[in-house]
């Protein structure tokens, strides 16, 4: 599943590893997280479940068994497609495997001989992710976060237009383009990080449009085009106000309390929290008496080995080992709270370019 703690339908992959490549590729097909079997990758079988999806609509097992059906031809054709491109001694990456899926379930790329201009092939770009047409070198789908920032860029790109009173064409993307661009972003007082992210997202789509045939416009790769990033100050914990975050009484507050434990957890395992927030019993294992976590980490698709620390066992027994639900937006809210109940309140200074301008705060 794309998103696997939606509450609500999410696109099913199908998802393999070949030559040491992640290959992810969009069925188009969807599914509520509560039918689908995260044990055996696939469609629930459970009698129970899909009795309750039944309640709901009388043709639902009906629907789910023809989904099922669509799924494993899914599967067979990309072990099919797989195989018939290693007997053709083909050198086989994630897009020429999605080109031959694409032909065998009639799907069409955009093509130089349907050309878009800049700004219609930006919302044709975001639309792809959204769909999950386009994918990254490795093969694999683009994160919510990757989209809900190709999205900021668009709103941004489209303001500047309007300020100006044009619409840009491929080739109106020129080093004074880029001058004024990052002039009008510093007067909303961004980040030095914030207006680099805004141009790396312009140089990406102004490439996919390149190699499609769209524009001949090379100033976007020049070395002074480039996608400002600096370092940012990171705050950090010590093992003693990790402890005595842990050791908070918080029972009379449960939502603090769920926030405390996710974010222990997070760590104590050193993972992204797309990672550490999933964890379930599914994830536990156990091997010589001892238990680890594994995860497969979504970001890079590598399997890794974790030893559980004794502040994650005792978390993880508390709550049978299934870690809470909760937001990564809810949980920075709730454990700044926890932090100055635990009495983590030292004032640091932290150094950013803002608008251009370097300042302390």
């Amino acid at each position: 599943l794309k998103e696997k703690s939606s509450k609500e339908e999410t696109l099913i992959l199908v998802k393999a590893y070949f030559n040491n490549f992640p290959f992810t590729y969009s069925t188009r097909e969807k599914i509520n997280p509560i039918y689908w079997d995260f044990t055996d990758n696939h469609l629930t079988s459970d009698r129970p479940i899909i009795n309750l999806g039944k309640k709901a609509n009388r043709y639902f097992e009906r629907r789910l068994n023809e989904k099922r059906a669509i799924l494993d031809e899914y599967l067979s054709e990309t072990v099919s497609a797989f195989n018939l491109l290693s007997m053709q001694k083909v050198y086989i990456t994630p897009e020429i495997l999605s080109e031959e899926l694409d032909k065998r379930f009639n799907r069409t790329r955009p093509t130089s001989n349907t050309f878009l201009t800049l700004n219609e092939f930006i919302d044709q770009f975001i639309k792809e992710l959204e769909e999950g047409k386009r994918t990254t070198m490795q093969g694999q789908l683009y994160k919510k976060s990757t989209l809900k920032n190709y999205k900021g860029f668009k709103v941004q790109f489209d303001e500047y237009q309007t300020e100006k009173h044009k619409k840009l064409s491929y080739d109106g993307i020129t080093m004074d383009f880029y001058n004024d661009f990052v002039e009008f972003l510093n007067g909303k007082n961004y980040s030095i990080n914030t207006t680099g992210r805004h141009i790396k997202q312009l140089k990406v789509i102004m490439r996919a449009a390149l190699e499609l045939g769209f524009h001949s416009n090379h100033e976007f790769e020049r070395r002074k085009f480039k996608a400002h990033q600096v370092e940012t100050d990171t705050i950090y914990l010590t093992e003693t106000e990790l402890d005595n975050i842990y050791k908070l009484d918080l029972h009379n507050d449960p939502h603090l309390d769920n926030a405390r434990d996710v974010f222990i957890v997070g760590c104590r395992i050193a993972q992204r929290f797309s990672d550490y927030s999933r964890i379930s019993s599914d994830n536990i294992q156990e091997k010589e008496g001892k238990r680890f976590i594994t995860i497969i980490q979504e970001k890079t698709g590598e399997r890794v080995f974790i030893p559980i620390h004794w502040q994650v066992d005792e978390i993880l027994n508390k709550h049978n080992d299934v870690l809470p639900k909760i937001s990564e937006q809810k949980l920075n809210e709730y454990i700044k709270k926890v932090g100055r109940k635990a009495g983590i309140t030292e004032k640091v200074i932290i150094e950013e370019i803002k608008g251009g301008t370097k300042i302390s705060r």
